[in-house]
């Protein structure tokens, strides 16, 4: 079948919707994030400049005390 011609009375009278705040609160959002994923490439980035490397966490056992061998329980009679 043909397609049918719109007419003046077949066109939809409903107005297009204005932007209202909620539009605003999205434009906010996405700027406030793409500002922090710059601040936060630009915190790793900076992050192997100037930092000392990890020293070993080892704990060494004579500082503890845990070299000790445990005490022997007296020997009942």
């Amino acid at each position: 079948m043909a397609k049918k011609r719109k007419t003046d009375d077949d066109a939809d009278d409903t107005p297009k919707t204005p932007n209202d705040a909620y539009v605003g609160l999205l434009a906010i959002c996405t700027v406030a994030l793409l500002f922090a994923a710059t601040l936060l490439y630009l915190d790793f980035g900076a992050l192997d400049e100037g930092t000392p490397k990890p020293t070993d966490p080892s704990i060494k056992l004579a500082d503890v005390g845990l070299n000790k061998p445990a005490p022997v329980a007296p020997a009942r009679n």
